[in-house]
């Protein structure tokens, strides 16, 4: 992650020497090598990997650019991983809201990043916001998405616990 940072910092610099505007593909290379330290267990590594892109982005991409959406998609879940929940729910809102501006709330980007909200949110116990969200996302089935798309089935899963929950939960006299 150091060497990649530098060579990400180094890019960054030839750009704004020659007077080339940061591109998405500059930002989008912190999302990888981010998710790469993710996967090696490196989640402090990850975090700043995502921090400096999201401050390459702000430098030189304009505040609808899909790539931030990934970052900030990245973020939710690094945040996730180190226990971080109200950073991660934060992260995840903002991307929801990003995806749903710039795509729209049917696009197959935007749901699947509503369907790892509501898995998350299910893991953290929010069983009714995590209902509602995969109830959205089911209501697309065969309109916006197949049938066999991975956020449909994780939809129908995270409804399932999130139901299972809420009918084993305590009610109130």
């Amino acid at each position: 992650p150091d060497e990649a940072r530098r060579m990400l910092d180094t890019a960054i610099a030839v750009q704004r020497a020659d007077g080339t505007p940061i591109d998405s593909l500059i930002v989008f290379t912190y999302g990888n090598a981010a998710r790469a330290a993710s996967e090696a267990n490196d989640q402090v590594a990850a975090d700043s990997l995502i921090r400096l892109g999201l401050a390459a982005a702000r430098r030189g991409l304009r505040a609808d650019d899909p790539v931030v959406g990934t970052l900030l998609s990245l973020q939710a879940g690094i945040h996730e991983r180190l226990g971080r929940a109200a950073a991660a729910d934060s992260a995840y809102r903002a991307m929801l809201a990003l995806r749903r501006r710039v795509l729209g709330d049917a696009h197959p980007n935007t749901l699947r990043g509503l369907a790892n909200h509501a898995d998350f949110l299910a893991n953290v116990g929010r069983w009714p916001e995590a209902a509602a969200a995969s109830r959205e996302i089911l209501a697309q089935r065969g309109r916006a998405i197949p049938d066999e798309h991975p956020a449909t089935a994780g939809a129908v899963l995270t409804l399932a616990r999130a139901l299972a929950r809420l009918d084993s939960a305590p009610r109130a006299v």
